[in-house]
């Protein structure tokens, strides 16, 4: 049995402190459950302004100690609006687990600023680890995540899905889009999530390390409300790793043509040889079951994981959304 251990909990607030620890997340993420996750990655999450971490230094040390950068233990905090805290990459080195390092980590993340002021909490997406520990904290299941994965060739061979490209399709270059673009994206995005993310979508959009690119599409329904449009966006950390789609928002019948015209626009420098590009994609779709056997009807598409979502509530993680959430930007941010 291994041996529990008092250890300290430092608190690192924002991109300042966080991203000269980009190297020592991308240590601790080895031999894990995220063991894919390496600088680009980390780097994408960690430069939002609205991140807090929690971390246990390999050696103990306490928060002004900064000669030591090996980390034994993390857990992210995010404000997703006034009322809600998300957690996500609750991480512990594999060495040290079974001490209660986790438990301690969450337990202090849970701390409010502010006393007498009750905040939400939710977990995005909960692996089968560490579903046990947030019972007993009381968090309960409120939703489904499944994460799929093809080839860039898989997509591409697909028959073109009808639709009116001239007059209901817009794609865009994440970099050089327009601000008014933006802002509508930003916009259906708060729709359907019921959360204003417009900072981390900016971001997300315009770059945050070298070699990440991204690209956005707008899908209109035709004969349908003005207003009834679906969204998507795919972004690369870095050249030849895999392409994220999401957030998609919007009509379920869309996703298949959102991710094909995403697909043709970012990699139109590979035009000639697109259909045999085995870069994977990856989206993670939340809850919508008809979206995903859709989807696994495509050859090539598997399922890599099937985890709730968790909340202190029981409450779905986007109580306050619309409904055509679809697909999420990163299981940590939602």
């Amino acid at each position: 049995m291994k041996r529990k251990c008092e250890r300290v909990v430092c608190s690192l607030d924002g991109p300042s402190d966080l991203l000269p620890l980009v190297a020592s997340f991308s240590e601790l993420s080895e031999g894990t459950e995220f063991q894919s996750y390496k600088d680009p990655q980390w780097r994408f999450l960690l430069s939002g302004e609205e991140i807090t971490g929690f971390v246990i230094k390999s050696d103990g040390a306490g928060a002004d100690n900064h000669q030591t950068n090996r980390i034994d233990g993390c857990v992210l905090k995010v404000t997703l609006d006034e009322d809600t805290v998300g957690f996500g990459m609750v991480l512990v080195s594999t060495s040290k687990r079974g001490m209660g390092l986790a438990r301690a980590l969450i337990e202090r993340a849970m701390r409010t600023d502010t006393p007498g002021q009750d905040k939400r909490f939710v977990l995005a997406v909960c692996s089968s680890l560490g579903q046990p520990l947030y019972r007993k904290l009381g968090f309960q299941e409120a939703g489904m995540v499944t994460a799929l994965t093809c080839s860039v060739s898989d997509i591409m061979q697909l028959p073109r899905e009808h639709v009116d490209y001239d007059n209901n399709l817009m794609v865009h270059d994440g970099k050089s889009c327009k601000n008014e673009t933006i802002a509508s994206l930003v916009n259906h995005d708060a729709n359907a999530t019921g959360m204003r993310r417009e900072d981390r979508i900016k971001q997300l959009l315009k770059g945050y390390s070298d070699g990440s690119r991204s690209t956005l599409a707008f899908l209109s329904t035709a004969g349908r409300d003005d207003n009834c449009v679906s969204t998507a966006v795919a972004r690369q950390d870095c050249l030849d790793g895999p392409l994220i789609i999401g957030p998609i928002t919007g009509q379920e019948e869309c996703c298949i043509p959102l991710m094909q015209a995403l697909i043709e626009t970012h990699f139109a420098g590979d035009e000639g040889r697109i259909a045999t590009i085995n870069i994977p994609v990856m989206m993670m779709v939340t809850d919508h079951p008809n979206l995903v056997a859709e989807l696994l009807e495509i050859k090539g598409m598997t399922k890599l994981w099937e985890c709730p979502a968790m909340t202190s509530d029981g409450r779905p993680v986007y109580q306050n959304g619309d409904g055509s959430y679809l697909a999420m930007m990163h299981p940590t941010l939602g």
